[in-house]
């Protein structure tokens, strides 16, 4: 190939002809075209093309890529498209998860173009997601110290600290790449979580607070802000924060369903109606918002509205032992014993192992308690319910508007209702032999 003297560099220069030079740029070009579109395979041929007329490399000659300041003495530039080929190619085989491919075509671009910050961030690409976090700290350590004032490469080491768990180095270079970007949100997201990790709460929160403000619609900042918040038992500001974003974004599925759980633990709070109004408008039939509506009129001293989206609730999800849990403590609260009792054995039913089965089982022993010591003293009082309660227990205690479980009305039998006292009747229990 023939070479001439380089007019800038001093070094000489792998002469190309015109038409040579213009095949590899239209290659290079078709290449970048079939990146934007997507189709990395199909562009990794066009790199090829342009990286095929590479000189071979030479024990008595150093070849570099136009542009870089190393002394020229001994050196044969080569055009700048070799460097966006290689960077492109390289562009590809990372995404494309060819690491080792990429890594390779790496060592190449280093002996070509050896003051090039973005192809050690590059290497140190490759090299984190192959797991070697030291050869990645290191390359991207030497793509800092060619390019202090780029706020990417301090971004990279922060997130490599923070998989080592080095929190407060993380937080140092978090800060560094904030003075240089302020506005940066990937900064603002590492520097909370290292605050956050070494118990600075408050700071992260105070973080978070501001990534929220430089983008409201970011659903990364609002659920880490909201998840933090939470976390810390302030319900309040995370409904806050989640509402407004929602009023921005009211069809992300997670942030929705994280605004009905927080709305569950805060039931007063002002946007559990506007919010279950927003899940209707989606589905009539939405249990979540008829669950959060009943918690809502309850939690506001409303047990009827509330009882009627628990019977709606039962009527969607018959088998679902939850609503028929609620639906019975809500009877009791509202002193429907018997209902209280159906839908509490219902729910044990349902879920006899489980702990809303547990639960249910426990209300039901309480109901059966109450019921029956209402009965005795009846009984006691009224000589013809007396009567009646000895001769057809359990009519008797159904037409009276009572309800026991099994157990409960086995129990009501142990007790001997013909014994009686000069006051009143001896309700003792019978005794068994």
């Amino acid at each position: 190939m023939q070479k001439v003297k380089s007019s800038t560099r001093g070094g000489l220069l792998p002469k190309y002809r015109p038409d040579e030079l213009n095949t590899i740029t239209h290659a290079y070009l078709a290449g970048r075209e079939l990146i934007d579109a997507g189709l990395l395979e199909d562009a990794l041929p066009y790199f090829d093309r342009v990286l095929g007329r590479l000189p071979r490399r030479r024990r008595d000659r150093v070849y570099r890529i136009e542009g870089t300041t190393l002394p020229a003495e001994k050196v044969s530039w080569l055009p700048p498209v070799f460097r966006e080929a290689l960077l492109a190619k390289v562009y590809c085989l990372n995404e494309l998860g060819r690491f080792r491919d990429a890594c390779s075509l790496l060592q190449r671009a280093v002996e070509l173009d050896p003051e090039n910050p973005q192809i050690y961030a590059e290497i140190g690409y490759a090299h984190g997601a192959q797991d070697d976090v030291e050869a990645a700290r290191q390359a991207y350590t030497r793509a800092r110290a060619l390019e202090p004032q780029n706020p990417a490469h301090l971004r990279a080491l922060t997130h490599l600290a923070l998989l080592g768990e080095k929190f407060a180095e993380a937080q140092t270079l978090a800060q560094l790449a904030l003075e240089i970007e302020a506005d940066s949100i990937t900064s603002l997201h590492q520097l909370a979580y290292a605050c956050y990790r070494q118990g600075a709460t408050e700071r992260a929160i105070r973080v978070l607070e501001r990534a929220v403000q430089l983008a409201p619609s970011d659903r990364e900042s609002v659920l880490r802000l909201v998840g933090t918040l939470r976390e810390v038992g302030r319900v309040r500001p995370a409904i806050e924060f989640l509402e407004a974003f929602l009023l921005l974004e009211d069809d992300d599925p997670e942030a929705t369903g994280l605004m009905t759980d927080l709305l569950q633990q805060d039931g007063l709070a002002p946007q559990l109606f506007t919010h279950a109004a927003r899940l209707l408008a989606r589905n009539p039939r939405d249990p979540n918002a008829l669950d959060l509506l009943a918690w809502g009129h309850f939690q506001r001293g409303e047990p009827k509205e509330a009882l009627e989206m628990l019977r709606r609730l039962v009527l969607l999800e018959p088998m679902s032992p939850h609503h028929h849990f609620k639906l019975g403590m809500l009877y009791e609260t509202l002193g429907n014993l018997p209902q209280a009792m159906a839908s509490l054995l219902r729910a044990n039913a349902l879920d006899e192992e489980g702990e809303i089965g547990k639960m249910a089982l426990e209300a039901v022993s309480n109901l059966d308690q109450v019921q029956i010591e209402q009965l005795l003293a009846r009984a006691e009082s009224d000589a013809h319910f007396r009567y009646r309660m000895q001769s057809n227990p359990e009519q008797t205690m159904l037409l009276a508007g009572y309800l026991l479980s099994p157990f409960g009305f086995q129990m009501l039998q142990s007790f001997d209702f013909s014994r009686e006292s000069g006051t009143g009747m001896d309700l003792r229990p019978r005794t068994i032999h």
